[in-house]
């Protein structure tokens, strides 16, 4: 198994997360990307004003995943709004591994955030596997996008921190499964 590190984006990661868009933009069903209602993988919205990227590296500092996360200051909330893993290594740590970085992130550094929130494709059935583990589905919006001309659901879910017995758990929950990965057991 490889070992999977975790990077902040910063401007020297910035060409590794723009080839990860790149790739990410020639799979829409697996690589959501919310932006003003519509899918719209974009390298302008790579900025860390509002958005902190992390992304995750392999032994070789290969790019092999990022998480976009999104900060919106007035109403204290903070949105997964990019979340991709390349083909090859979805199933194992390291959509995991970045998962748990949101939450680090969220329980630190954003510590004055309220909220946790990201959509995904209802078709996407691994990812909303992935997200039910952790959040909690809040609803889903009817025919939300089009993707190669067919109109899909999305699938909306998040966590606050009046969750916090679910938070803690979550966090618990996380730090298990990655120590089972450790150990080279099957987890998802």
């Amino acid at each position: 198994m490889s070992k999977i590190r975790i990077l902040r984006g910063t401007s020297a990661t910035q060409c590794m997360i723009w080839s990860l868009y790149d790739q990410a933009a020639q799979d829409p069903i697996e690589f959501h990307h919310y932006h003003t209602g519509r899918y719209c993988p974009n390298r302008d919205d790579i900025d860390t004003f509002n958005n902190d990227f992390f992304i995750a590296i392999d032994e070789k500092d290969n790019p092999v995943g990022f998480v976009k996360i999104s900060k919106f200051h007035v109403h204290r909330n903070i949105s997964i709004s990019g979340f991709y893993v390349k083909p090859d290594k979805r199933g194992g740590a390291t959509a995991l591994l970045l998962i748990k970085k949101v939450y680090d992130h969220f329980m630190t550094e954003l510590a004055t955030f309220h909220r946790i929130a990201c959509t995904v494709y209802a078709t996407n059935t691994r990812a909303v596997k992935l997200y039910e583990k952790f959040f909690h589905k809040e609803g889903v919006l009817k025919g939300e996008y089009c993707v190669n001309g067919k109109y899909v659901d999305s699938i909306v879910f998040g966590i606050t921190r009046e969750d916090d017995q679910h938070l803690r758990a979550f966090g618990l929950y996380l730090d298990a499964l990655l120590m089972r990965i450790n150990k080279n057991e099957r987890t998802i």
